[in-house]
């Protein structure tokens, strides 16, 4: 019977161990922030034969790390790298400078940071100028990431990488307009000025952190024409952002310059290919806010998940060891009783009075029960 409960309660302890291991994996899961890389670019839509930008950024939010390397992929029959700049890298030293490959259609990079390591959002690595060389969709992505933790050893965080596709547009043709001559028979012409609808911002951020970039996505009635943002902070300072509608007359256009928190409004407007400007959109309105804040709400979860995983661990423990003291008493009861039904089955119940040697064979006999 002993070996037999014996097995039980093992059996309950390894269920609890893995009901433990199962808890903690799963707040390790909700509550854990790594490491992610990011490719940014100032709009989604370039001309051909325009030279523009795309930064690679770093975000280590709960964990420094001091090393990072990866590959970048971009297809070369559409675009070519003109030139990789290493200026306000928060990288330390290169174990292999930036490097590329107009042919492979390739990017390298591996760089350093010294102790105590980058911790934080949105570290530039590098900034890669591309030219596109025809019109179409182009992809960048990340083929390999290797972020490392700065814990003495090595440790790989990475949780994800995040490329972009930018759409390359014909180049744009400039010149001059010779106005007709008027004649007698030109003397009779109506000019009906162009009415143009105003675009729509369809989507954009209700709250953004300071030096993280983000989009405003919108509409207009023309495709392939410019668009012109305005972002206007509570000193009443505007800054203008452009793009181009796509052959959807949609446009998304990033922002990545706010420096300061505060409220901000933003509207759009277009011109259109006769040099004709719309009238405005409706303004937006939408809230900056310092990266600390987000930090300190990241350091709140996982304090709330550590706190509650502990109370699960503990309310586990005594439950196994309530368990185990109930199994125990029970045993113990069981055997007293044992114990008296062997000396009674063997010499009778009554005022028989037992020799010394039966008394000596029922106390070892007790004894063995008891054990």
């Amino acid at each position: 019977m002993h070996l037999a409960s014996s097995i039980i309660f093992k059996k309950k302890l390894y269920f609890g161990v893995l009901i433990v291991s199962f808890v903690f994996f799963l707040f390790s899961y909700f509550f854990t922030f790594a490491a992610t890389i990011n490719l940014y670019s100032k709009n989604t839509s370039y001309e051909v034969n325009s030279t523009f930008n795309v930064d690679v950024y770093i975000s280590s939010i709960d964990q420094a790390m001091n090393a990072v390397s990866g590959v970048i992929r971009f297809p070369s029959d559409i675009l070519s790298v003109s030139s990789i700049s290493k200026s306000d890298s928060i990288m330390s030293l290169w174990a292999q400078y930036p490097t590329f490959s107009n042919v492979n259609g390739e990017i390298n990079f591996q760089g350093v940071i010294m102790t105590p390591g980058y911790k934080g959002l949105f570290g530039k690595i590098a900034t890669i100028s591309f030219k596109p060389k025809k019109i179409a969709k182009a992809t960048l992505s990340f083929s390999s990431v290797a972020i490392l933790a700065n814990d003495g050893y090595g440790t790989d965080i990475t949780t994800g990488s995040n490329g972009i596709t930018l759409n390359i547009t014909k180049e744009k043709v400039t010149g001059s307009y010779t106005t007709p001559p008027i004649t007698s028979e030109t003397t009779n012409i109506i000019v009906t000025p162009e009415i143009i609808e105003a675009p729509v911002i369809t989507e954009y951020p209700k709250e953004v952190y300071v030096g993280k970039p983000f989009y405003i996505n919108g509409r207009a009635s023309m495709p392939n024409v410019l668009v012109e943002l305005f972002v206007q902070d509570e000193d009443y300072g505007v800054n203008k952002h452009l793009s181009t509608t796509d052959n959807n007359n949609k446009f998304s256009i990033s922002i990545s310059d706010i420096s300061k928190e505060g409220l901000y409004q933003a509207w759009v407007e277009f011109i259109s290919t006769r040099g004709i400007r719309s009238s405005s959109s409706e303004k937006v309105s939408f809230e900056v806010k310092d990266p600390e804040y987000f930090k300190l709400g990241i350091l709140s979860v996982n304090i709330v998940g550590t706190v509650l995983l502990l109370i699960i661990i503990i309310i586990v423990l005594l439950l196994l060891l309530c368990y185990r003291w109930y199994k125990y008493i029970k045993e113990k009861n069981k055997r007293k009783k044992m114990s008296c039904d062997v000396e009674n089955n063997m010499f009778g119940i009554g005022d028989t009075k037992l020799t010394s040697e039966e008394q000596k064979a029922i106390d070892q006999l007790k004894k063995g029960i008891n054990n």
